[in-house]
């Protein structure tokens, strides 16, 4: 399963990662099997026009294995900026973040000494996921992303 995520004015992350987690790890770990190809259109790299939806709607429905109808993508200015993919109902079932101005290493750290949090490696810089459930807390150079996905999980077979 692969991780993809970009963004202009910071390196791209991708990474591909092998778990037996439950099935919320792998869907936050696990965004599709190919990796995103183009970077969205960025004014800055710090939020104020830029898709910060990394992932297809098609990419996430085939790593949560739940419905996803629509992809919404909103700008931090100054910050960074997130994506929301919502289900036929409009409830959210996978969400990211991405912190691309300063503190984006502090705000990663603070994730990874929070007490339960696990080591995820071969993803970008550093990964841990935060909880058994996520999210996926990913430093890749000074960019911090932050991935989950809102239960209820298919369990694996």
């Amino acid at each position: 399963m692969t991780l993809a995520a970009c963004s202009s004015g910071a390196p791209a992350a991708t990474a591909t990662a092998q778990t037996d987690a439950p099935a919320s790890a792998a869907a936050s770990a696990a965004a599709s099997d190919s990796a995103v190809s183009s970077e969205p259109a960025d004014n800055g790299g710090t939020g104020g026009g830029t898709d910060w939806c990394l992932n297809t709607v098609d990419e996430v429905v085939a790593a949560i294995e739940v419905e996803v109808t629509e992809a919404v993508s909103t700008d931090a200015t100054g910050i960074g900026g997130g994506c929301i993919y919502n289900g036929a109902d409009a409830t959210p079932v996978y969400a990211m973040s991405v912190v691309t101005a300063e503190g984006a290493v502090a705000t990663f750290d603070a994730a990874k000494n929070g007490e339960g949090a696990v080591t995820i490696d071969g993803v970008g810089d550093d990964a841990v996921l935060i909880s058994p459930q996520g999210p996926l807390a990913v430093l890749k150079g000074s960019t911090f992303i932050s991935l989950g996905a809102f239960g209820p999980f298919k369990t694996s077979p």
